[in-house]
């Protein structure tokens, strides 16, 4: 660190408003390499302060030295480290160190940048850009577009150094411009936790995946027996995670730990549950011996599933499997901090488990406090590794305290962070609105800036302190702009809304919640286009929203664009499968770009998915029906005719969950009669129509609606027509003869009825000669079954 000391000791505190450009000419004159030593021992001494810990800099001559030069311009340096409208956290610490790597890093070019032929020295000034940048994204309010953009640029520019590099690290004729097999798991590991940071999953997935090839390793989960309580006498299975590793590239060798190098695991007191699902057969389930790289790169694994996927009942069950699996071998002091963090998270939210997560916590918070540890072994891979800030950290305390229920203990802490969104939610909880108002405007009276007035606009429900927040920052306050748009949105003023929440994604474009109300507020407006942008985009960054891509398929169906709505509805479906919602929007879809296959899917769905289900739409079913009768072209062309067994199975689906719908019953009997090749199958098609009769006839509506009545008694002559005509194929039949000799009873009933009901109502003469038939094929039938 000399030369590192040297070089800060002759920097300035700026005299003029520009802090970045007066570190920037400062820091031209120095040589690329000391440039890079420089950067890089700022990030270190950054990371322990805010991550590692613990750094007692009261004894730091440099960082002391360093501190009082720049104290008179604390403010300005908290606004040169804000991005995209969004600020830095208040209390990080010593951000200045962060503000000199990043001129060093991002912002002074030079010859060697813009040269095609890089060197390793450049590959590692990228590493560590690509490493500045994350610790400048992880204390800012919310993930900016710049530093996605600043990520992929830098990311660009090393991607020629991740080609394979299949030779053996040890040998000496190893090619010197690839990274090593272990340092490009490292950097994918990395770019994986920035990537799901700017909610791209996509490419955050093409890391891991490459990270996995890397290091040769392959994982997937099994099933064993064993037991998970005390008290628990028969087996039952139980996941576990398997990894098969693939030796063809040397990875170097872990540095040796003690138990008391690593994190303290706490393990679960209860009278009930053990503290690890116990397995019958351990050797089957024990993981074949790993390195630290190799567990990295499952972590990162274990990311990309937390952060891709929709959380449930059965990814809980994985990602606890997962941990469990990583705990097994401790060979890492990050890898093992981290996992123990992210049981305590998944912890929380159950009661039997709540107070290990809150203890364990706090050894976490213990771990990193203390002196008494080797940073060198403490900080093994912990950059790959997306660890907790101790602010993070000591936030997550605060928020098991919540599900514990001890909100005053929550308050003392995020009072303490100056998590003040976090305190006013306590406050007000805890029936004390008035004091958040006075808290906040307090530290406004001390420093005002645009976050706490936005803060104080949150306690008194004021829009007038967003506009104060947006005017302190020159209209450059994401935060105020969507504050403001949630506000009127709340108020129903849909019109300053969208106006705000548009402003607010053009200064910060990743923002999920700003386009998703901006999304909403366009829908309600009737702005479609609009709205359609919206959700695109909110879906992008977050895909696994069903009810976002179900909003996006409404839009794109009310711009005529069913193609892209059913599309986007196949979405909407992979983030929420069960909802009937979706599926019934599917379905109407699939029915009008003639998508026969998914609408008959759909229409099953619904069926299973819909509780208390007494009927399906009659028109759907009409649709499909007469499309297979007819071999309609489908979407691509071909005929519907090929769903014809589908569509059996469907109304045998159907049938069974809802007996008594008659328009279902015709429809079935219709597919059956008109497609059947046997009189059997004729038959089978008949009796399906005899049953829908029979349900209408017995409906409270055939003596109180005419409309209704006059329909069954064109239902009842076309089914006993039906009969006549299949009865002459087999004339002998007798089930045949008996269902007409019911149908010919029907008809007399539905006679009697009129006589009773509707002989004195004004009636048309279409309706009358409908009447007057039955008659007429009441004698035609018995001339038949004689």
């Amino acid at each position: 660190l000399l030369e590192t000391h040297e070089f800060l000791r002759k920097l300035n505190a700026p005299q003029d408003d520009s802090l970045v450009n007066s570190l920037k000419s400062q820091c031209e004159c120095i040589s690329v390499s000391s440039r890079l030593n420089c950067a890089r021992d700022l990030l270190l001494v950054f990371y322990r302060l805010n991550w590692l810990g613990p750094i007692n800099d009261e004894n730091c001559d440099w960082l002391m030295a360093l501190r009082s030069q720049f104290a008179c311009t604390q403010n300005q340096l908290l606004d040169s480290l804000g991005a995209s409208g969004e600020t830095l956290y208040p209390l990080t610490c010593q951000p200045i160190l962060l503000l000199i790597a990043r001129v060093l890093l991002l912002e002074i070019q030079t010859d060697q940048d813009c040269n095609d032929q890089c060197t390793i020295d450049e590959a590692t000034k990228l590493v560590w850009s690509l490493r500045c940048i994350h610790m400048w994204n992880a204390f800012l309010d919310e993930p900016t577009a710049y530093l996605a953009s600043l990520f992929q640029n830098v990311f660009n520019k090393l991607a020629p150094y991740l080609e394979e590099n299949d030779c053996d690290e040890n040998d000496s004729d190893a090619s010197l411009d690839k990274l090593t097999s272990a340092e490009q798991a490292v950097l994918l590991c990395e770019s994986a936790a920035l990537s799901a940071s700017f909610h791209k999953h996509v490419e955050q997935k093409t890391f891991v995946k490459a990270a996995l090839e890397t290091v040769g390793l392959k994982y997937s989960f099994s099933g064993a027996l064993g037991k998970n309580t005390k008290f628990q006498k028969d087996d039952s299975v139980n996941l576990f995670l398997k990894v098969e590793t693939i030796d063809y590239c040397n990875l170097p060798s872990d540095p040796v730990l003690t138990q008391d190098d690593l994190p303290v695991d706490r393990a679960l007191e209860d009278d009930t549950l053990l503290p690890t699902t116990v397995f019958t057969s351990p050797e089957e389930v024990a993981l074949q011996p790993l390195s630290a790289h190799h567990q990295t790169v499952l972590c990162a694994s274990l990311l990309l599933q937390m952060r891709s996927r929709a959380r449930e009942t059965v990814t809980d069950v994985e990602r606890k499997a997962f941990i469990q699996g990583l705990l097994t071998q401790p060979l890492s002091c990050a890898v093992q901090f981290w996992s123990l963090f992210q049981r305590s998270i998944l912890e929380k939210e159950k009661m039997r488990y709540l107070e290990r997560s809150l203890m364990q916590i706090e050894l976490l918070w213990d771990y990193i406090t203390s002196n008494k540890l080797d940073l060198s072994k403490k900080g093994y891979l912990s950059l790959s590794v997306p660890l907790p800030s101790r602010f993070q950290l000591l936030g997550e305390r605060a928020k098991i305290h919540i599900s514990i229920g001890n909100t005053a203990s929550a308050l003392e802490i995020f009072e303490l962070l100056e998590m003040w969104e976090d305190a006013i939610s306590c406050l007000n909880s805890l029936g004390r609105r008035t004091v958040a108002e006075d808290l906040i405007k307090k530290r406004l009276d001390a420093d005002p800036t645009p976050r706490l007035w936005c803060l104080y606009g949150d306690a008194c429900e004021d829009p007038a302190h967003y506009l104060k927040a947006l005017d302190l920052s020159n209209g450059k306050s994401a935060r105020a702009l969507r504050s403001l748009g949630f506000y009127y949105i709340g108020n129903k003023d849909w019109g300053k809304a969208i106006e705000y929440l548009s402003r607010a994604v053009k200064v910060n474009h990743i923002h999920i919640g700003a386009w998703y109300s901006l999304g909403c507020a366009a829908m309600i407006s009737e702005k479609y286009e609009l709205a359609a942008k919206a959700f695109q985009n909110y879906c992008a960054l977050l895909p696994d929203n069903g009810e976002a891509w179900s909003n996006l398929a409404v839009c794109f169906i009310r711009l005529g664009h069913k193609v892209r709505a059913h599309r986007a509805l196949t979405e909407a479906l992979r983030g929420d499968y069960n909802n009937w919602r979706i599926w019934e929007n599917m379905l109407y879809t699939s029915l009008d770009i003639k998508h026969f296959v998914d609408a008959i899917r759909s229409m099953r769905n619904i069926a299973h998915n819909r509780p208390d289900l007494k009927e399906v739409d009659p028109d759907a079913l009409k649709v499909l029906t007469h499309s297979v009768i007819n071999d309609t072209p489908d979407l691509h062309g071909f005929g519907a005719r090929k769903y014809h067994k589908n569509l059996l199975e469907l109304f045998g689906f159907l049938t069974s969950q809802i007996s008594s719908y008659a328009p279902l019953w015709r429809c079935y009997g219709k597919l059956c009669y008109e497609l059947g090749n046997t009189f059997d199958e004729k038959s089978k098609g008949f009796d399906y129509f005899v049953k829908g009769l029979r349900l209408d006839l017995q409906s409270p509506k055939l003596d109180k609606d005419f409309t209704f009545y006059i329909n069954v008694c064109v239902e009842a002559t076309g089914v006993i027509e039906l009969g006549i005509q299949l009865l002459t194929e087999n004339i002998n039949c007798k089930p045949l003869k008996h269902q007409l000799e019911g149908c010919c009873l029907n008809i007399q009933n539905l006679q009697q009825i009129f006589t009773k009901t509707f002989v004195d109502d004004e009636i048309s003469k279409e309706h009358r000669d409908t009447v007057d038939g039955l008659e007429h094929i009441k004698l035609k039938l018995q001339s038949v079954i004689k």
